[in-house]
Parts: structure tokens; sequence; C-alpha cells
């Protein structure tokens, strides 16, 4: 299980607390394990970290939807290389909400042996497998935030010490070889 690898610390950033996840939060995911790790980061700040495992589409979510849901606007949402290591993530800053600061997201999914950075890939590979007789597909989606100031130029040190955790935390969990498939 990978709740058994989920570090203390990472970089220098020590595991602090674990999210509580809403009641409606864990319906609507009630096939899928949940894992939302807390660290704290003496370079990058707080670090929420959401792990989402299943083996079918109810353990999928569209986290943009959930932002846009919540009140957030997306901004520059793209995608990036993890320092270090040959893995492509989905980065955007959720800006706008009710908090005093905005955030930015990383995010990625895993599945039948690819990382995927799209919503729309990674159903059409959830469609694919159920339509060829693959059902039980392992998906693992890993995601990480972190505030940044609103209205105000983001500190490159935090900024660089986010993805330096991001790509160390990835590389640490040991997502299953059978799931992960870096080329």
């Amino acid at each position: 299980a990978i709740k058994k690898r989920i570090p203390s610390d990472v970089n220098g950033a020590t595991r602090a607390d674990d999210i509580e996840f809403a009641p409606d939060v864990k319906a609507a995911l009630s096939a899928a394990d949940l894992i939302g790790p807390v660290y704290n980061s003496p370079d990058a700040g707080r670090i929420d970290v959401l792990l989402i495992g299943g083996t079918d589409r109810s353990a999928l979510h569209d986290p943009r939807a959930c932002m846009i849901g919540a009140g957030w606007r997306l901004e520059n949402d793209h995608t990036e290389s993890l320092p270090g290591i040959n893995v492509q993530a989905r980065l955007c800053k959720m800006v706008g909400g009710t908090a005093e600061t905005d955030f930015e997201v990383l995010y990625l999914y895993v599945v039948d042996k690819t990382i995927i950075q799209q919503v729309t890939q990674i159903r059409m590979q959830m469609l694919a497998s159920a339509l060829i007789g693959k059902k039980g597909t392992p998906v693992c989606f890993f995601r990480l935030q972190r505030a940044v100031p609103r209205n105000r130029p983001d500190d490159p040190k935090a900024a660089a010490a986010f993805r330096d955790f991001a790509a160390t935390l990835w590389n640490r969990l040991e997502i299953p070889a059978y799931l992960v498939d870096n080329g």
C-alpha cells in the first residue's frame, strides 16, 4: 500500500498533518483510496499532497472542475518537467477564491503504465481499457498545492523548492512499476 511509503521528511519538509476529507468528497470517491499528507517546507511553505488510487472511473475526477466549482479561476495552465526526472506534470494557478492567497497546483495521473497530464486523455484511457476488457486498471492521481502571493510575484526560490519537493516525493513514493512507465 502506498500509505506505508509516505515519508515523514522530504527535502527538509516535514510531515505535519493529514487533510481531513469532507464527507461529500469521501462519498464521491468511495471506490478510491484517499491519502492527504500535509508537509511544512522551510522554502516552499505548506504543501498539501493528495493521492487518489483506485481501479475504476469513480476513482478519477477532474481537478479543474473542483477548482472552478469552488470559485477559483485557473491561470497559467501548462505542463512542465519535474526537476531531474523524466516526468511531465500539469501546473496551474488557482486565483481569486475566498482565501487571502492564491495557490499553485501540480498534478498528474498514472493509468495503464502511462503518465498523463490531461483529464481528457485519462478518460479515453479508462474507456479504452473498459472496451477491450481490461477492467480494474489501476489508476493513481498525484496532486500537490501550495499558497502563493496574491497580486504579487511568486518567490522563485519557493517555486523551485515546490517542484524539487514534487520530484523527490514522486521518486520516494515508488508508485508501483506496473503503474508507471517513464519510457
